[in-house]
């Protein structure tokens, strides 16, 4: 939102940040709405171009962070190893397309 607002009261549009940044408007959209969170480095940068300090983004802020739901997985009670077991298994599916290779990569989760 502080984004969006110090891009505003240069007259700056989205596609010239973009452009100063080497990214598409589409991104520096995804930046302002929040769909992606914004690296230390990108703020500097985006600090940089937009003249302002990067305490700038931060004001009005509390000191604490936003509360984290657990995933449904965990929410249940299963342990971590479980887990990253099942989501390994799940990424090694969409990747491996032989029933057989796939069988393969699970065990070795």
């Amino acid at each position: 939102m502080r984004l969006r607002a110090r891009r505003r009261i240069l007259g700056m549009t989205q596609e010239k940040l973009g452009e100063l940044l080497g990214l598409t408007f589409q991104q520096v959209q995804k930046y302002e709405r929040g769909a992606n969170r914004i690296g230390s480095s990108r703020l500097f940068e985006l600090s940089q171009i937009l003249q302002t300090p990067v305490s700038y983004f931060f004001e009005g802020m509390s000191g604490r962070l936003p509360q984290r739901s657990a995933s449904p997985s965990r929410r249940r009670g299963s342990s971590t190893t479980a887990w990253r077991r099942r989501r390994r298994r799940i990424c090694c599916g969409t990747i491996i397309g032989s029933p057989i290779r796939r069988r393969a990569a699970s065990c070795w989760s």
